[in-house]
């Protein structure tokens, strides 16, 4: 569900995973779509089995679950992701 806001507010941004990169551990307190452009990447989140994804697909993150993805791959992986958010507001957590 879209947070309830009186400033609602979308961000975008295309995301390169270098072949065998990864991100670090964080979150989302809001709803994340993720399309992959070009590659594949693998998603482990907390609690539940590791995914995986190839160029075309699309997914929605959880919200509030720690989460990584993974390069698995011998290419770059490009994603474009979206934000739905607060203005203002973070969009991702890290873990400390």
């Amino acid at each position: 569900a879209y947070p309830q806001t009186q400033k609602p507010e979308l961000v975008s941004v295309i995301g390169t995973l270098e072949p065998k990169g990864q991100t670090a551990l964080h979150r989302h307190p809001v709803p994340v779509f993720v399309y992959l452009l070009e590659g594949q990447l693998a998603v482990q989140t907390e609690g539940k089995e590791r995914r995986q994804y190839k160029a075309g697909e699309a997914f929605l993150e959880s919200v509030n679950m720690w989460h990584q993805a993974f390069n698995e791959g011998d290419q770059p992986t490009r994603i474009l992701v979206v934000f739905l958010g607060e203005e203002g507001k973070p969009t991702t957590e890290a873990m400390k």
